[in-house]
């Protein structure tokens, strides 16, 4: 008898999972849509999330656009994986609904399907309301997961999927960035270093300057790598953190945990005193993250060290590789620019030397003219070469505090002062080419120190700084001798004569003279009709001559030529230009030779003494006639 009434129970109880699962595949079939996709959930824009199980919770906040850990601990979350996290919560299909008639039809409670004592519990925040989701068991083929909405009598499965959501550990979920910001918004930092060495470097209106332990321009590239690399920082893991205390979550949720007592700073070496750097950084003027601490390495062999912020109490560990960083020279952070201005916009250029001071400007559409000791136009590649070569001058050693030191004597007098302007205007605004000169704006003015031959380097001084600057004496030679010297800069071009202008050309040397015309045809003609013309010859002077730069000037207006060899030329070649009758242009070349084997040469005329070089001399004076 008992063994039939066992039997007879136990088919009972596999014939209703049996109907049970048959009436639930006909169930879903008839609840799904067209496509077989219905919702799980209705929410809106999502501001809290909390899961709990059993035993444990875990908690989410959003504000603004932040997701923060609530709870067990309040911190900053990575807001990618929680948002993540929710688009998969949305994307849950509803696959079947069981009401509370069906359930009674079936002799099925909620017990029967996990829900009286659920295995989770998902809270969910947003513009619609406040949603709680209860997770139950799976079905009997286990490939669904029956759920319950909080309000609704009915029992919904869906996915096995949701059980995926279930975060692990908190720290899953936890924000592994130790300090955010940009460098575009940073305006100040202050570093704080073992041994009691401090930094601060601030930014004014786009410019990083140093503050402390020295007053002096920043190198902004140097200042860039070293707040991207805070900014870059990651928590390799989380050491630590406070006794968890959050009474405002819903009731339902459940209780905090207990946490460990507050351990004392010291045990990481992250008290203020003892700990090996120290960080503040403002952001558009406002202090953000109060400051970050750094203590002792993790362990003996470890590539970590403790780390915290001094408004939160949690400890993690970082990469040891952030102190050397940390504990950069502070000239290296320095600029070791000597001019501070882009090349292309300088329009001023000026070297003083006691009473004499040469002013060069730029005027017009770009074109450099000198305005001291006289008015001439400028060679434009000499005076763009050196204004290169200024913008290029690098500090190789700075030299701080001992104004009475032997290279702040050197100063007193300077060799020269160099000064180097570029126009102010507002940001956005056109550059404006007017023909005023501009002795105003930003730029820079360099006392250049005296050197002697045996020196290595040369004392600068910038002005408005505290600092002596070391250059090589290799950078300073070409303002060596004779710094204000017009000459070096003056136009270098000597003749400009259109070929197609020239119609008679006279060679003439001691005692030899040959002269040349061009017939209405184009073609060249010896004046004595027995001599044939030498073509190649004459297409090389006309190309030289067409476009005659100086190697440099040697002299002006000068009354004594004998010393050049020009007051008795070894050569001349005279153009005969279209046009009126009597136009002609006379090259003068020396017989003395320049020390770099240069000939001394000469426009009749021009009253300027420049030079040539030799091998292009010997292609001028090649002859207008073949030789026989």
């Amino acid at each position: 008898m008992k063994l039939r009434t066992t039997m007879v129970m136990l088919l009972a109880v596999c014939t209703a999972a049996t109907l049970l699962l048959i009436l639930e595949d006909r169930q879903g079939s008839g609840n799904r849509g067209a496509d077989g996709s219905v919702p799980l959930l209705a929410i809106g824009d999502v501001t809290e999330f909390s899961i709990r199980d059993t035993t444990n919770r875990l908690s989410f906040i959003k504000r603004g656009q932040t997701w923060f850990v609530r709870h067990p601990l309040k911190s900053r979350a990575e807001s990618g994986k929680i948002e993540q996290m929710l688009e998969r919560l949305e994307g849950l299909q509803r696959m079947e609904t069981i009401t509370s008639e069906q359930r009674a039809h079936r002799g099925l409670a909620l017990v029967d399907y996990g829900l009286v004592a659920p295995r989770l519990n998902i809270f969910v925040r947003h513009s619609l309301g406040l949603t709680e989701l209860m997770v139950g068991n799976s079905s009997p083929l286990g490939d669904r997961l029956y759920v319950q909405l909080e309000g609704d009598s009915s029992v919904l499965s869906t996915s096995q999927g949701l059980l995926e959501l279930v975060p692990g550990s908190v720290d899953t979920y936890r924000d592994r960035i130790v300090m955010r910001g940009s460098f575009a918004h940073t305006s100040r930092i202050e570093l704080h270093r073992a041994g009691g060495s401090f930094v601060r470097a601030v930014r004014d209106q786009g410019v990083w300057r140093l503050q402390a332990p020295v007053k002096d321009w920043a190198d902004s590239r140097q200042i860039e790598l070293l707040l991207k690399a805070l900014y870059g920082l990651q928590i390799e893991a989380f050491v630590w953190d406070p006794e968890p205390s959050d009474p405002e979550t819903v009731e339902r949720v459940g209780v905090d945990l207990p946490g460990d007592a507050t351990p004392r700073v010291e045990t990481y070496g992250l008290a203020a005193d003892e700990a090996s750097a120290r960080v503040q950084v403002w952001q558009d003027g406002t202090l953000v993250n109060s400051e970050i601490l750094f203590g002792k390495a993790t362990g003996p062999e470890a590539a970590t060290i403790y780390a915290k912020r001094r408004e939160i109490e949690s400890v993690y560990a970082v990469d040891e590789r952030i102190l050397d960083l940390l504990s950069v020279d502070v000239d290296t952070l320095r600029s070791h620019d000597i001019f501070r201005v882009a090349p292309a916009e300088v329009r001023y250029f000026s070297v003083q030397q006691g009473e004499n001071e040469l002013v060069i400007e730029k005027h017009g559409e770009g074109q450099w003219k000198i305005e001291e000791p006289a008015k001439w136009q400028a060679d434009q590649q000499v005076v763009d070469d050196m204004i290169l070569s200024l913008s290029k001058w690098r500090t190789e050693a700075f030299v701080d505090g001992d104004t009475s030191s032997n290279m702040t004597a050197r100063l007193d007098p300077p060799h020269c002062i160099v000064r180097l302007t570029a126009p102010v205007r507002e940001k956005g605004a056109e550059p404006e080419l007017e023909a005023s000169p501009v002795r105003g704006g930003q730029g820079g003015s360099v006392a250049i120190g005296r050197w002697q031959n045996n020196d290595t380097h040369v004392p600068l001084r910038v002005d408005g700084d505290e600092t002596l600057r070391l250059v090589p004496v290799a950078l300073v030679r070409a303002l060596a001798s004779n710094p204000t010297d017009a000459l070096i800069y003056r136009q270098r071009r000597m003749l400009a004569i259109p070929p197609a202008g020239v119609k008679r050309i006279t060679f003439a040397a001691r005692d030899l003279s040959e002269s040349i015309t061009q017939d209405e045809a184009g073609l060249w003609l010896a004046a004595d009709s027995t001599n044939v013309v030498n073509v190649a010859a004459v297409h090389d002077i006309l190309f030289f001559v067409a476009d005659m730069r100086a190697d440099r000037i040697e002299a002006l207006a000068t009354n004594d030529l004998s010393k050049y060899g020009l007051d008795s030329p070894r050569s001349t070649l005279t153009f005969g230009l279209s046009g009126q009758a009597g136009i002609q242009k006379t090259l003068l070349l020396g017989s003395a030779t320049a020390e770099d084997d240069g000939i001394y040469s000469m426009v009749q005329g021009q009253d300027v003494v420049f030079v040539l070089s030799a091998p292009l001399v010997d292609r001028l004076t090649a002859g207008l006639l073949e030789k026989e």
